[in-house]
């Protein structure tokens, strides 16, 4: 009885382990941008999420607004000349809100572009390339995510 309690017990730690593991944020895109915020794309759970803010501070704007919701994120990715770029879109009404990176044969860009109505208002360049925890970053982190059709994706990304 005595050695079943033990594997019942370790059995339950490695089950609490393994929740706590998974409940865990992935950095799926973040950077410092010029004008002094960051921009993070995490991925927790079952879910992605967009913060714009203060370093430090509750976030000024948090998307989407539903957590839990992945109907207005998207995922695309546009193939140049000399580059290639992904990006994630998240709408909110009429705004989207576009994290990417273009990696480039001089280097690589990184942006958030905000979008009214697919036109381009604001570009916030990073002071340096995204940073994520991923090992791909050419495909979305779930299968649940909306994928941009290639000739729309053209719209979200601004190839400088």
């Amino acid at each position: 009885m005595a050695i079943l309690t033990k594997a019942t017990c370790i059995s339950m730690s490695l089950f609490c382990f393994t929740a706590v593991v998974q409940a865990a944020e992935t950095n799926v895109m973040s950077c410092q941008l010029q004008n002094g915020r960051e921009v993070k794309v995490t991925w927790e759970g079952n879910y992605l999420k967009y913060a714009y803010g203060k370093p430090g501070k509750a976030p000024e704007l948090a998307l989407p607004t539903a957590p839990g919701t992945l109907k207005d994120v998207h995922f695309g990715g546009v193939s140049f000349a000399s580059s290639e770029a992904v990006y994630y879109r998240f709408s909110n009404g009429n705004y989207d809100y576009v994290t990417y990176f273009s990696e480039r044969n001089d280097g690589t860009v990184s942006n958030l572009g905000i979008f009214k109505d697919k036109k381009l208002i604001k570009q916030i360049k990073c002071k340096d390339s995204f940073q994520t925890d991923l090992t791909n970053v050419y495909q979305p982190v779930s299968s649940n995510i909306n994928q941009d059709a290639s000739d729309e994706s053209m719209d979200w990304v601004v190839n400088e």
